[in-house]
């Protein structure tokens, strides 16, 4: 009986159905930049490109950490990635180590796609007003600070 009360319950409602907005949300804009001239370009290639813009050159260690996921996982895609000359290495102070760093083609593809996932979002989201959105944001602002570890 508690199981059906659970699964019945707005909140699980609600957590079910931004589970499944993040994953339509994910499809929908990965097929848009893939459509689009960028046929390699997952999420997780994206944001490893995005994340090195965003911080200079970094290792794959630091990458992995961004990600959330191990440095072999992660190895794979920074090894296309590389392939495509969309990054580059080169050795870090460290001996042990290698900073990575985008090139300019790796900005030039970043900037695109980065354009193109912008458009697929603005067509996602074309029915909900920017009132709406705005709700949206602060509910979940509130979410997000809720005390961890309850």
């Amino acid at each position: 009986m508690l199981i059906i009360f659970i699964m019945e319950s707005p909140i699980t409602k609600m957590v079910m159905f931004l589970g499944m907005i993040d994953k339509d949300l994910e499809r929908y804009v990965t097929n848009h930049v893939q459509g689009n001239g960028y046929p390699d370009m997952t999420r997780i290639r994206f944001a490893i490109l995005r994340n090195i813009q965003m911080r200079g050159e970094v290792n794959q260690k630091m990458i992995a950490a961004m990600a959330g996921v191990t440095p072999q996982a992660i190895h794979r895609h920074i090894k296309f990635l590389e392939e495509k000359e969309y990054l580059k290495r080169k050795a870090a102070k460290d001996a042990r180590s290698q900073e990575i760093y985008l090139t300019a083609r790796g900005e030039k593809t970043l900037s695109s796609a980065f354009i193109l996932a912008k458009e697929a979002m603005e067509k996602y989201f074309k029915n909900i007003s920017q009132k709406e959105i705005e709700s949206i944001i602060t509910i979940l602002k509130k979410v997000k600070e809720l005390p961890k570890g309850l």
